[in-house]
């Protein structure tokens, strides 16, 4: 079953956007990436459908789930690009095929992960999103290059916010 992981809605731009001007004159290596992170992060279970995992794709306009096991433990993530590109010639069969077939293990990084670090491993591994996980596998939240280019912006434009 789709659920949500975290413990606030800060997915409204002006919030996030004070929260990225929150960390100006500092250095990004003293940044941690539980204070720029998406969240709360959605998730699918490794057992959902390909559909339900496409469904929260087209309804809340997302580009990444973490996915997770059983024991609601991080197990991965899936982009939408991941389902599209196993989309069959049938698409009753997304019905059928579990997310667990499209899985991308990716590596994640821990809430007090340093932001530039964060961008060092998404640049490197060419990631668009990176989960926060904590040691026991607890998601936390997802960095994305959104979010990278909103705390670039938020940090140098004299923390105004133009456009919204």
């Amino acid at each position: 079953m789709v659920g949500v992981a975290g413990r606030d809605g800060t997915r409204d731009l002006r919030e996030a956007w004070n929260r990225f001007r929150a960390t100006r004159g500092r250095p990004l290596e003293s940044v941690a990436v539980a204070e720029v992170m998406s969240m709360p992060v959605r998730t699918v279970h490794c057992t959902d459908t390909l559909w339900q995992a496409l469904t929260v794709f087209v309804t809340e306009e997302l580009r990444h789930l973490v996915v997770v096991d059983e024991r609601d433990r991080y197990a991965g993530t899936v982009s939408d690009r991941g389902v599209a590109l196993a989309w069959p010639a049938d698409p009753v069969a997304l019905r059928l095929r579990p997310v667990r077939d499209v899985v991308d293990a990716c590596e994640s990084v821990t809430p007090d992960c340093a932001v530039d670090r964060a961008a060092q491993v998404m640049w490197w591994r060419r990631l668009e999103a990176l989960p926060v996980v904590d040691g026991d596998g607890t998601v936390h939240g997802i960095v994305t290059d959104t979010d990278l280019a909103g705390l670039v912006a938020a940090r140098g434009t004299g923390g105004e916010l133009h456009g919204l």
